[in-house]
């Protein structure tokens, strides 16, 4: 089993998110996963920098996904049907 990560940033200030930046890198465990995340998110922090975290009151958040999907039965959530 693998791990994908994608790391979404949102502004709490426009009520939007941009598109989320996933890595094609898969992860042996959940712990190298959020480990790879919480450094890339504060090394895109600092980039940012400082003025426009606070103006925009961005918000990094970390998706995490089990790959291969087709472990996980067959789903369904409202008119969605999440499939393997």
């Amino acid at each position: 089993m693998k791990i994908l990560l994608s790391i979404i940033i949102c502004s709490s200030v426009a009520g939007e998110c941009m598109p989320p930046i996933s890595y094609k890198k898969l992860f042996p465990t959940e712990y190298d996963c959020l480990h790879f995340g919480y450094a890339e998110s504060q090394r895109r922090l600092e980039a940012i920098g400082k003025h426009d975290v606070n103006k925009f009151r961005l918000e990094f958040n970390l998706l995490t996904i089990t790959y291969p999907l087709y472990l996980f039965p067959l789903q369904r959530v409202g008119y969605l049907q999440i499939q393997p």
